[in-house]
Formats: C-alpha cells, structure tokens, sequence
C-alpha cells in the first residue's frame, strides 16, 4: 500500500512538532540555595551557583508517544542563569525559558510550566508534570523528566514525554 504525498507531509509536520517540542521541553535546571554545602543538603559543595553556565547532554533520551509508536529526539544544549530570587534559575533553549528551585544539589521545575513552539506549519505545547537535575559536583550531573504535548497543528494530538541522560558543563 502506497501512501500519498499528502499522508507523508503530514507525517513530516507532525515530526517536526515533536521534534522542536522534545528538544525544547528537555531544557533546564537550577536553582539559587545555599543549602548545599550544609550539613543534610545533600550537596557537599554543590551551590546554586554550581548550576549556573553552558550544558552539553550525552546519553540523553527524549521520547515522545504520541499512540503507541515513540519518537526519539536528540537532547540539545542547555543554558542555565541566576534567577530572580535566591534559589532560583532560568533555563534558555530554543524559545523557552522555564524556572527551577534549587535544594542542595539538586534543581526541580515548577510543575505545570508550559512552552508553545511552531515549526513548518505544526505548532503544540509541552506542559512540564516533573523535572529535576542533580549535580554530583559542579560539572557533572543527571537529569529526568516528565509532560505532556498537546499537539496542536496539524492535527490535534495528546501526547507523553519523558526525558533522562547526563549533563556535563561545557
């Protein structure tokens, strides 16, 4: 059975969706907290401070089900910033800036942050149900992740993302 030229565009935008959203949803942690080169922060001498530059992810996977065919996405670059309060960081990919809270040596997302991307004429939003990093020192790290997607265009789709891998300041 042959597929139609239309069927295929399709399939591309939606690849292209989820592709822009995993990358884009994936970025970002920190925090501002002293706790953690307290004793019980659980840091050593890990600080908000630790969080902050450039990331390089390796064996990250992004993996977007959208039904029951998953979709892996390579993992992007991330940039991590002080945020407005103490214990608090902005992470920058792509259009999105998110907001994380630092807590000894690990930095969690405010749950329910979204991201609205468009590329090639398909466009959704990641809403963030969990998301977390967690520095060994202040080069080294993990993190892992969990959302939705709501595909909006092409067609309307409810999707799931989770994310894991390392994290190696460049």
């Amino acid at each position: 059975m042959r597929r139609s030229a239309t069927s295929l565009d399709r399939n591309l935008s939606w690849f292209l969706v989820l592709t822009a959203v995993c990358g884009l949803a994936l970025a970002g942690c920190g925090g501002d907290d002293d706790d953690g080169d307290k004793p019980g922060g659980g840091g050593g001498d890990i600080t908000a401070d630790s969080f902050v530059g450039s990331w390089t992810q390796t064996e990250a996977k992004q993996i977007v089900m959208c039904g029951a065919i998953p979709l892996e996405v390579d993992a992007q670059p991330m940039t991590i910033a002080k945020g407005a309060a103490a214990n608090e960081l902005t992470v920058v990919e792509g259009p999105c800036s998110l907001k994380f809270t630092v807590s000894g040596n690990t930095a969690s997302a405010t749950p329910g942050q979204t991201c609205t991307i468009s590329q090639t004429g398909a466009s959704g939003t990641v809403t963030l149900t969990s998301y977390s990093i967690t520095l060994t020192d202040d080069k080294t790290g993990t993190k892992v992740g969990a959302g939705t997607v709501a595909v909006t265009s092409p067609l309307p789709a409810s999707c799931t993302y989770t994310a894991s891998g390392k994290l190696t300041k460049s």
